[in-house]
């Protein structure tokens, strides 16, 4: 039988926009010897039923009833190379198709159905998938033109304002030090580990958008471009 990560507390399914859902969870990694417990966030969009899973968190029984109330889930979206621990139980779940670069790791016996680049569309009316240009290992953000314009962000850009509970006290304390908890942070972490340059960012500048939904954080609403391009100038 396959094993899946595990199930780990999160809190509700919530509204933010119309069509549009999130759900905050927990992350437990390890590095360099060391157990890291933060939060993260999916994100689910809905059309006309059919549902889109971005930065997937795998959910309790309630948390999936919950899920399956609001319709059918058919595609799951990899965006960030160091996310996708939770892809394989939803597309084994629900039989969704896997969207992701042609480069990442995929789950066991699974295939990736649309391998995503450059401009892709995806299987959401008005979305479209960027790729961050010249990042390794790759990552992008998807933007939608819908609510005044928002992007999703995976680790690209974070929007942690306060550390919440799903964060252990150390990891909590390490993040604040290390000045993670920003509003739109371009972490220098995650920089140095995809080899990204400030310019890879203007694609972003280019686009219409008041709101950023990241896999960490808070939503930020209304304010997002300013404070986005503001992280963007202060690299």
């Amino acid at each position: 039988m396959k094993e899946y990560s595990p199930v780990w507390p999160h809190g509700e399914i919530k509204n933010i926009f119309e069509n549009i859902y999130i759900v905050r969870g927990t992350n437990i990694t390890e590095y360099e010897g060391m157990k890291i417990q933060h939060s993260r966030n999916m994100t689910i969009i809905n059309q006309n039923g059919d549902l889109t899973l971005i930065n997937t968190v795998r959910l309790s029984d309630d948390g999936l009833n919950q899920l399956d109330n609001i319709g059918q889930v058919k595609h799951v979206v990899r965006i960030g190379a160091f996310h996708g621990r939770d892809d394989a139980f939803y597309l084994d779940r629900y039989n969704a198709e896997f969207w992701a670069f042609g480069s990442i790791e995929k789950p066991v016996g699974q295939k990736i159905n649309h391998s995503l680049s450059d401009s892709s569309s995806l299987p959401i009316n008005d979305y479209q998938f960027f790729k961050f240009l010249g990042s390794s290992p790759e990552e992008g953000f998807i933007y939608c033109n819908c609510h005044g314009g928002i992007i999703f962000t995976c680790d690209s850009i974070k929007n942690w304002i306060e550390v919440d509970q799903f964060f252990s006290g150390e990891s909590g304390r390490a993040a604040s030090e290390a000045g993670e908890i920003a509003k739109a942070r371009i972490s220098p972490i995650w920089l140095e580990a995809t080899g990204m340059r400030k310019e890879a960012f203007n694609q972003i500048l280019g686009l219409k958008f008041k709101h950023l939904i990241s896999a960490h954080g808070d939503v930020l609403k209304n304010t997002a471009y300013e404070s986005v391009k503001k992280s963007i100038l202060e690299l």
